[in-house]
């Protein structure tokens, strides 16, 4: 017994065969096997990087979602679109759509209130920001900046740096990945 990897205990009731002895230490082990290998699972999926990403991720667009509803009754992804395409003076709709991560109908959804509001206008098959859009992004900027160091606020600025690389190397890696499938 002392050379046994574990020790099952299997209670009974008078006598039993020997071939129901074995049945059940089998079914004991394997239920004792399965709850082990759920009880490494369940501590290596709290701890991997996907959920990782993924948690840090939502938390990081609640915390600036509350903010632009706040502010502007936006999303932070319609500040995104918004910056993107302030940024490139135009923007198509297939790059938009990469750059969110999204598609068709979500696109048009997040787009329509920001060309209701005249701060888009639409260009063939993109997007340019307006007048008016541009100067709502510049008073928007404060707040980006402000979410922004809050949520950074414990890390040096080597640290910031570092954290811009390592998301840098981590986004490469799975694009190469995504290129290879």
């Amino acid at each position: 017994m002392e050379a046994a990897d574990l020790l099952v205990a299997i209670p009974m009731a008078g006598q039993v065969e020997s071939l129901n002895v074995g049945v059940a230490a089998g079914i004991s082990m394997y239920e004792l096997r399965t709850r082990m290998v759920l009880a490494m699972l369940t501590e290596r999926i709290r701890g991997s990087l996907g959920r990782d990403l993924s948690l840090t991720g939502r938390l990081i667009r609640d915390a600036f979602d509350h903010a632009m509803r706040e502010a502007a009754g936006l999303s932070s992804a319609q500040l995104i679109a918004m910056m993107v395409i302030a940024a490139e003076k135009r923007t198509s709709a297939t790059e938009l759509r990469l750059d969110l991560g999204v598609g068709s109908g979500e696109l048009d959804a997040l787009i329509a209130p920001l060309t209701e509001r005249g701060w888009l206008t639409q260009d063939g098959d993109g997007y340019i920001p307006t007048p008016a859009g541009e100067q709502a992004l510049a008073a928007l900027w404060p707040i980006h900046q402000q979410i922004e160091q809050s949520l950074l606020a414990d890390l040096s600025v080597d640290e910031r740096t570092m954290l811009r690389q390592l998301l840098g190397r981590v986004q490469h890696n799975a694009t190469a990945l995504l290129r290879q499938r």
